[in-house]
């Protein structure tokens, strides 16, 4: 993959390109931020720029008989590691699906789609690949330049990693490690004191939407009202628009006004009706479900702008809401919200019952909300 190939992320590359000009690579490089950020595709064309055989000022020539291998995941001296799924299995046994899933993808996929495309469920990076890493490591590089080792999703390596810490400290010449990682705190400490972390982020709304708008030219207002909720991250604002059967709006509506009015009332209608909303939403797809949460949030960031601008980026039904939100729900209690939804988020992540979730997160935010002490309800 080339620097081009990569959506945005342009002072990233920029940086990149810089050290392997100045020859100033650290040994162990750390790209920590979400897949949909382009992580993936950052690594893949860092690792094809380095390889390259006539570098350009700006990125790899792409022709070369080494970024002809290295496109093809068939370079001898690019090595990947990623999760497996069945006991003692190596990367290298599934490395058909890995080019099958890269060439689908160009880099841009999550630990999800690769657990679905392999129709598996138990999934880890295994002690037989990080000992297969250190034996790729002991060997002279096939072609004279530099030995690269990807190892995607890195956080999975758990305790295993500690096999890697000796060659991490001191590694032979010319090998370069890139770990890739979405959540940074699940490594050892001892792995990510030896790495140079570069951290990525989120794509700006205008790279969003000129990707999307690529994607689907025939969907602006889908594309309108996801980018603002997916945070910059490509693979949720495709899910959203692709996945999504319901309207968004209407769905945070309607449960805001059953939580606060639950909090308000407390009758036992309004507690019913919000159960049976909660059901509804936790019957609905998981991406369907991310969705809902995320733009629970972005509710609750414009409800925070109108309290202190008077304006807000919502739809017209939304924007009433966000008004006596700003005018009756104060800054702790939507910052508590808040946290409540990114915990939702993260168990739903982690394939928790969503109907428990749902109902657990009703249950605090109408909580939340009694803390207030509210005039009128929103009708």
């Amino acid at each position: 993959m080339q620097f081009s190939q990569v959506i945005g992320q342009s002072s990233i590359k920029e940086n990149l390109i810089r050290i392997v000009q100045e020859d100033k690579i650290h040994h162990a490089n750390m790209l920590s931020g979400k897949m949909g950020y382009g992580t993936l595709a950052l690594a893949l064309a860092f690792a094809q720029y380095i390889l390259c055989e006539n570098k350009g000022e700006a990125d790899s020539c792409g022709t070369c008989a080494s970024c002809v291998k290295v496109k093809k995941m068939a370079h001898p001296d690019l090595h990947f590691v990623y999760p497996t799924f069945e006991s003692k299995e190596l990367s290298t046994s599934i490395i058909g699906k890995w080019r099958e899933m890269n060439e689908a993808y160009q880099g841009y996929f999550e630990i999800a789609d690769w657990v679905n495309f392999n129709k598996a469920k138990n999934f880890k990076i295994r002690n037989e690949d990080c000992e297969q890493v250190i034996r790729n490591f002991l060997l002279k590089s096939f072609e004279g330049n530099y030995k690269i080792q990807i190892i995607w999703m890195a956080e999975l390596m758990g305790k295993e990693s500690n096999k890697l810490l000796k060659i991490f400290e001191e590694p032979p010449p010319k090998s370069i490690f890139i770990l890739i990682v979405e959540n940074m705190e699940e490594l050892l400490p001892t792995i990510i004191s030896r790495c140079q972390i570069i951290k990525i982020p989120h794509l700006s709304h205008e790279e969003l939407t000129a990707e999307l708008t690529k994607i689907y030219p025939s969907k602006p207002a889908e594309i309108q009202r996801i980018v603002p909720i997916a945070e910059g991250d490509l693979l949720l604002a495709k899910a959203s628009i692709e996945e999504s059967n319901f309207n968004i709006e209407a769905a945070v509506y309607k449960w805001l006004k059953f939580v606060v009015t639950a909090a308000h009332k407390k009758d036992l209608a309004t507690i019913s009706g919000l159960m049976r909303f909660n059901d509804g939403i936790a019957g609905s797809g998981k991406e369907e479900q991310k969705t809902f949460l995320h733009y629970l949030l972005h509710f609750l960031r414009e409800s925070l702008v109108m309290k202190y601008s008077n304006n807000c980026n919502l739809a017209q039904d939304l924007r009433k809401v966000a008004e006596y939100f700003a005018g009756n729900v104060e800054v702790d209690q939507i910052a508590e919200i808040q946290t409540y939804i990114d915990t939702a988020l993260y168990e739903i992540e982690r394939n928790g019952s969503s109907k428990m979730i749902f109902i657990n997160l009703g249950i605090k935010s109408s909580r939340v909300f009694n803390r207030g002490v509210f005039e009128r309800d929103f009708a």
